[in-house]
């Protein structure tokens, strides 16, 4: 009869605290993701970022040391290329701008 007197699982209590602190935590990150997400200009720097590195990884890769210009797919950022040498060494600078603001600007010396 001792086995019918032993406690096993969890009480009513422990399990009330853990779905407390379950939902308490839910709450906090879903806050946490809704600014993250309803941000609309950290999503237009990321693009922005991509599209830079997508740039400069070009050039290096196909050694494309041209300058030039172009609009992303939606039209909404404008990526201009610059290309400096001196030496046979190269500086890629990439500049992202929306309507005349610019948003970011990377650059990278290259030898050739």
């Amino acid at each position: 009869m001792d086995i019918l007197n032993q406690d096993s699982g969890f009480s009513i209590i422990e399990t009330l605290v853990t779905i407390l602190i379950v939902g308490i935590l839910i709450i906090i990150v879903s806050i946490f993701m809704e600014t993250i997400f309803s941000n609309p200009r950290l999503f237009l720097k990321s693009k922005a970022l991509y599209l830079g590195q997508e740039e400069i990884n070009y050039v290096i890769n196909h050694s494309a040391y041209t300058d030039t210009s172009y609009f992303n797919n939606k039209a909404n950022l404008f990526v201009n290329r610059q290309i400096t040498e001196l030496d046979k060494v190269y500086k890629i600078n990439v500049s992202v701008m929306k309507a005349d603001e610019e948003i970011l600007t990377l650059s990278r010396v290259q030898s050739k």
